[in-house]
């Protein structure tokens, strides 16, 4: 019987992993070809941040130390050096970011309520 249960159970995780590996490559094919808009006229914003990521992938850090410097946070900027380290295009990088996400939430809710059902 146990056997049984765990045959089961493991067929419907394989069905799971099928449906998101599925879902997840449609997501990847619909995204490929969005259009991008950065504002480079945004010295504050996008323009700043992809400065960052320059001064980063050159190894100076985060460029010159001036009033802007730390106005902004640094993981976006080392999003974009790892996108472009590995070779990605930046789509990719959000596209595998958000599924990666969403793949640890469905863990993480998976336990929680196995544990709030087995109590």
């Amino acid at each position: 019987m146990e056997r049984k249960k765990i045959k089961i159970y493991l067929s419907s995780c394989k069905c799971y992993i099928y449906i998101i590996l599925i879902f997840s490559f449609i997501k990847i094919i619909l995204v490929q070809n969005l259009p991008i808009y950065a504002i480079a006229n945004a010295v504050h914003d996008d323009r700043m941040m992809i400065n960052i990521a320059q001064s980063l992938m050159n190894g100076e850090w985060m460029g010159s130390y001036n009033q802007m410097t730390l106005v902004k946070g640094i993981m976006y900027p080392l999003f974009l050096v790892f996108c472009n380290k590995i070779g990605i295009s930046y789509l990719l990088g959000v596209a595998l970011s958000y599924i990666f996400a969403c793949i640890v939430m469905i863990c993480v809710i998976s336990k929680v309520i196995k544990n709030k059902i087995g109590e």
